[in-house]
C-alpha cells in the first residue's frame, strides 16, 4: 500500500467523517467490479479510492449522496434479522 497524507484527503473531502463515508461507498463499488477511474498500477482498493479523490474523479454530494445513494437500504436488507431493527434499544431478557 502506498502512503498518503490522510490530513490532506480529510481537508480535500471536508472531513473525517466524509472521507469514511467516501471510502466505504466507492469500496462498495469497486467490490462489485466497477472500473478505477485512475491510471494506478496499485491493486490495493485503498490505494485506488485515495488516488481517486486526490485526482477530484470521486466526491460526495453537498448533501453526502452518491450516486447510489441506497447505501443503507442494501445494508439493512444484507443484514436482517427478526430479533433486530435499526433504531430500536435491545429488550434485557426480563422485559
Amino acid at each position: 500500500m502506498r502512503k498518503f497524507d490522510i490530513e490532506k484527503l480529510i481537508r480535500k473531502v471536508g472531513g473525517s467523517f466524509h472521507l469514511t463515508v467516501l471510502v466505504q461507498r466507492r469500496m462498495i463499488e469497486l467490490k462489485k467490479n466497477s472500473p478505477k477511474l485512475v491510471d494506478i498500477e496499485s491493486n490495493n482498493l485503498m490505494d485506488i479510492i485515495y488516488e481517486e479523490i486526490l485526482q477530484d474523479k470521486i466526491s460526495l454530494a453537498p448533501d453526502g449522496a452518491l450516486e447510489d445513494n441506497n447505501f443503507l437500504d442494501e445494508y439493512r436488507n444484507s443484514h436482517k434479522n427478526s430479533d433486530f431493527e435499526f433504531g430500536e434499544d435491545e429488550k434485557s431478557e426480563d422485559e
